[in-house]
Formats: structure tokens, C-alpha cells, sequence
């Protein structure tokens, strides 16, 4: 039987079954778990990933590590397998062998048994050689049982991971709950807040609905109130109609009686002129014999001078008067007072004195040396005097107060009129060619198209004269103040405006060719640039050779330095 044994196959081979077969079989679901664990996991993971920098390195270290365990569960598998199938293929043969030594083995020991060897090294060596043929056996063991427990291990820990990730997908989803909750608390809070604010303003609606309703109830009892007010009202505008009605019919009866007024004020209105013609009439014949008088008067002091010249008042032959005669005509030039009158048939505009102007004309005539008009003229008074056409020509009117005399077309060529007061005259069409006009004051003249070529009007007041159309060609005009005036087409070929105020004063039109502007006062910078905008001729000459000094001037009474002014200069200094 023994020797049968070895030679005896077994109608179908031996199954040898494993734990790890065991634990195949018995978990069919296994795999499916495995996957479902990885499926749960990675979008956890990811979230993960996403909300903290830390996981990048957790899920690495664990997908590492899964890896690892994977690779050592499929060549673990992979192992276990191979030395398996080789087992199953050979385990006849290994059999045979194993039972042939194992018979060998016995036998050796049993005879060493009987006989002891003397040499332990001599046993050993051939219980060595016995047990040779078990070598590959006891490797293929050995190499099974590591590849079984590679495999457990393994898998064991491939689970331990999987099982470790799904825990830790757990603590992740948790974590994101609670900030979650976190979040969702602080929203709540907000809300609750934003209710308690809609508590309060409904509570505060509440009020206003109450107000409002309070006074929707005062205003519809106000309505009330005023639509009683309205009916009473239009039974008080059915009244006022009738009222009115009365009043139109009263009106009417009034508008014939203001009629019949009416032609009765016509009437008295035509007797009232005809009362004031009268008046008049009465007026000129008062006027007419006072003028009388003064002519009696007037006739009288003529004479007298014309008698004291004749006799040579004071045996000088001087042409002088007598301070009592000098005296008199002071005292008539007093009592010629300046009225309106008719000129034509019209009345004068502003009073005037024919009579005045007779007195300066007659003395004028009487050719008196300077002494005697000083006298005559420091006292005397000539303003508002008609001279209008008279002939004035080469007359000594030095200091004459000729203040709104009427001069209009007089003949005042080479006249002396040095420091006369000329303010507001009548200037227009004079012909003053030559005069000698310093320092005069013509403040409001009127001399347009006045005749004054070559005239002397240093330092002379010409503020708001007017001279539109004056000539004043080659005209002394140095350091005169026409601040204000109008020369709009004025002739100042060759004049000396050096000097001279020009602030505000009209140069639109005018002739300004080879005038002389030297130190000229004028507002801005800019008065080139207008000048040429205002057709003025000349212009070119003048900035050729002049320019304007952009330092500001000050006048000394400007002691706040409010209003500069500044010079115009000669190039060719």
C-alpha cells in the first residue's frame, strides 16, 4: 500500500483553498465598496481642496499612500497566484519527492538511533544531504505564505485608508457644515436685525397711518367747512352782482356827469392859457422894465468908461479905470441875471444873459490894459452869458468866470484865456486857433467840431468835454485831463498829448499821426490793441515808436492802490 500510494491519481485534482480565497469568496462586494468609498470621496475631497491649503498635501499623502497599498494588493495577488499555479502544476512530483525523503529521513534517523555516529559533523552533513531535495519545497512555501501575507497586509491596509478617507471625508463635510452653519447663523442674525428695523418701521407706520388718518378726518371736516364757505360765498357773489349791477348803472350816470365836467375843465383849461399868456406877457414887460433900467444903467457905465479913457484916467496913458468905475461894472454884471427868453418863437432851453455878453464884448472892445481886466475879471461875473457869434479875437479873458457862457461859433483866435472857467460852455463851431487856454477848466464843454489848430491847453481840465470832430492839430495838450472825454473823429495831427489822462476817453476815428504820447496816462495795456480795432490813424506810427510800460503807476491820492494806470514810453529813450 505504501508503494501504491505515490502512483495513485486521484479522480480529480485537490482544490487547496486559502484564507485570502476564503475572503475573496466570502466578500463578493468587495470591489464595489471599494469604488463607492473613492466615489464619496473625491468630491469631498475636492471641496476640500478648494477651501483649505492644507489639503493639498493630506489628499497627496493619502493618494500616495492608497497607490502603494494598491500596487502591494495586485502584486501581492499577482504573487500569490503564480507560486500557487506552480504548486498545483508540480504538487505530484513534490509528493513523490517528499514522501521518498521523508521514507529516506526515517530510515537515517532510525539508524543513526541504533548506531551513533562518533563524528556530530558527520551526522548533521548527512542529514543535510537528506533533507536537499525539501529545499525548492520549503522556497515555494515560504514564497506563498509571503506572497498570502503581502496580500493580506495589503489590502488590510488599502482598507484601513479607503477607511481612513471616507472617516476624513466625514470630519471634512462636517467642517463644512459648520461653517456652514456658521454662515448661515450670521445670516439669520442679519435677518432677525433686519426684521427687528422692519418691526420698528412698521411701528412707525403705524403711527403715520394714525397722523394721517387724524388728518385726512381734519381735512375732510375743513372740506365741509369750506364747502359751507363756498355756498355761503356764492350767495354773497349773487349779491355783489346785484351790486355791481347798481354800480355799473351809477357808473354810467357818473360817466356823463364826469362828461359834462370834462368840457367845463376844456373851458377853463382854454381860459387857464389864456390867463398864463397873460401871465407871461405880464412877465417879459416886468422883465422888459427891469431890463430897461439896466439899460439906462448899462448905458450910463459905458459912457463913463469911454469918458475916464478919453481924459486918461490917472494921466499915465494907460488904458486903465478907476477902482469906482471898476467897482460898477462888477456890480451890473451882478444884476444882468440870466433868463429864458424867446428866440424866434421858441423858448431858450437853459437861462442865459444877452446882457452879460454885451458887458464882456463892449469891455473886450474897449481895448484896457491887463490890470484893469484882472480887476474886473477876479470879481465880475460872466457866467451864462449869450455870446454866441461874437468876435472875441485876440481878447484878454485871463480868469474870466465865464462858467455855461454860450460861445457857439465866437471868434476866439488868439485869445488869452489862462486859468477862465469854461466849464460847461457852449464851444460848438468856435474857432479858437492859437488860443491860449492853460490850465482852463472845461469840465462838460461842449465843443464838437470846435476849431482849436494849434491851441494851448497845458495842463488844462477837459474831463467829459466833449469834442467830437475838434480840431485840435498840433495842439498843446501836455499833462490835460480828458479822462472821460469824447474825441470820436477828432484831428490831433501832431499834438502833444504827453502826459496827458486818456482814462476812459473816446479815440474811436481819431488822427493821432505823428502825435506825440510820451508819458501819456492811460488804464490797461491793451490800448494799441484797441485803438487799431477803432480805426484810429496813426496807429502804426505809434507802436513803432512808442511801447507801453507794463510797471503800474499809482496816483498819489490813491493810497490804497486801487486803481493803477500806466505810461506809455518813447522808444527812443
Amino acid at each position: 500500500m505504501e508503494n501504491q500510494a505515490p502512483n495513485k491519481k486521484p479522480d480529480q485534482e485537490p482544490q487547496i483553498l486559502t484564507i485570502a480565497d476564503k475572503i475573496d469568496r466570502s466578500t463578493p462586494n468587495a470591489q464595489a465598496l471599494k469604488y463607492m468609498a473613492l466615489g464619496a470621496l473625491l468630491p469631498v475631497m475636492g471641496y476640500f481642496v478648494a477651501s483649505l491649503e492644507i489639503a493639498y498635501y493630506v489628499i497627496g499623502f493619502l493618494f500616495a499612500l492608497a497607490v502603494v497599498f494598491y500596487a502591494g494588493v495586485v502584486w501581492g495577488k499577482n504573487l500569490f497566484n503564480k507560486t500557487l499555479n506552480n504548486a498545483q502544476n508540480n504538487w505530484e512530483e513534490d509528493l513523490k519527492t517528499t514522501q521518498k525523503t521523508s521514507k529516506k529521513l526515517v530510515t537515517q534517523l532510525l539508524e543513526l538511533r541504533k548506531n551513533p555516529p562518533k563524528d556530530a559533523q558527520t551526522v548533521v552533513n548527512e542529514v543535510t544531504e537528506t533533507l536537499q531535495p525539501f529545499s525548492p519545497i520549503i522556497k515555494k512555501g515560504l514564497l506563498l505564505g509571503a506572497a498570502f501575507v503581502t496580500r493580506i497586509w495589503a489590502f488590510s491596509s488599502l482598507m484601513g485608508v479607503l477607511a481612513f478617507a471616507v472617516s476624513l471625508a466625514v470630519c471634512v463635510a462636517t467642517f463644512m457644515q459648520v461653517q456652514l452653519l456658521d454662515k448661515q447663523n450670521a445670516k439669520l442674525d442679519t435677518q432677525n436685525d433686519l426684521l427687528k428695523e422692519q418691526d420698528s418701521l412698521l411701528v412707525e407706520q403705524n403711527h403715520l397711518f394714525k397722523d394721517q388718518n387724524t388728518k385726512v378726518e381734519r381735512q375732510i371736516s375743513l372740506m365741509s367747512d369750506q364747502n359751507a364757505s363756498i355756498q355761503k360765498q356764492l350767495l354773497q357773489i349773487d349779491d355783489q352782482n346785484r351790486l355791481i349791477a347798481q354800480q355799473i348803472q351809477q357808473g354810467y350816470t357818473q360817466n356823463q356827469l364826469v362828461r359834462q365836467q370834462n368840457k367845463k375843465i376844456d373851458a377853463q383849461t382854454g381860459l387857464i392859457q389864456h390867463q398864463n399868456q397873460r401871465l407871461d406877457q405880464q412877465t417879459y414887460l416886468q422883465e422888459a422894465d427891469r431890463r430897461s433900467s439896466l439899460v439906462f444903467l448899462f448905458s450910463n457905465i459905458m459912457d463913463a468908461i469911454d469918458k475916464e479913457l478919453k481924459d486918461d484916467y490917472g494921466k499915465d496913458s494907460i488904458r486903465n479905470l478907476s477902482p469906482q468905475l471898476i467897482g460898477r461894472i462888477v456890480a451890473l454884471s451882478t444884476r444882468l441875471k440870466p433868463y429864458n427868453y424867446l428866440s424866434g418863437d421858441t423858448l431858450i432851453k437853459k437861462p442865459l444873459s444877452p446882457e452879460r455878453g454885451q458887458l464882456l464884448v463892449n469891455l473886450v472892445e474897449s481895448q484896457l490894459d491887463s490890470v484893469s481886466y484882472k480887476l474886473i475879471f477876479e470879481k465880475a461875473r460872466f457866467n451864462n452869458a449869450d455870446l454866441s457869434g461874437s468876435n472875441l479875437k485876440g481878447a484878454y479873458l485871463v480868469g474870466a468866470d465865464m462858467r455855461g457862457a454860450d460861445l457857439s461859433e465866437v471868434n476866439l483866435i488868439g485869445a488869452d484865456m489862462k486859468g477862465a472857467d469854461l466849464s460847461e460852455v457852449n464851444l460848438i463851431g468856435a474857432d479858437m486857433k492859437g488860443a491860449d487856454l492853460p490850465k482852463v477848466n472845461l469840465i462838460g464843454a461842449d465843443m464838437k467840431g470846435a476849431d482849436l489848430p494849434k491851441v494851448n491847453l497845458i495842463g488844462a481840465d477837459l474831463i467829459g468835454v466833449d469834442l467830437i470832430g475838434a480840431n485840435l492839430m498840433e495842439g498843446n495838450l501836455i499833462g490835460v485831463d480828458l479822462r472821460g472825454a469824447n474825441l470820436i473823429g477828432a484831428n490831433l495831427i501832431g499834438a502833444d498829448l504827453s502826459e496827458a489822462n486818456l482814462k476812459s476817453t473816446n479815440l474811436s476815428e481819431t488822427n493821432l499821426i505823428l502825435a506825440n504820447l510820451s508819458d501819456t496816462k492811460i488804464p490797461d495795456t491793451l490800448l494799441f490793441t484797441r485803438l487799431a480795432k477803432q480805426k484810429v490813424k496813426g496807429i502804426q506810427g505809434l507802436e513803432k515808436y512808442y511801447f507801453i510800460d507794463s510797471t503800474p503807476q499809482y496816483y498819489s491820492w490813491d493810497k490804497e492802490k486801487k486803481y493803477p494806470y500806466y505810461l506809455i514810453k518813447s522808444k527812443e529813450n
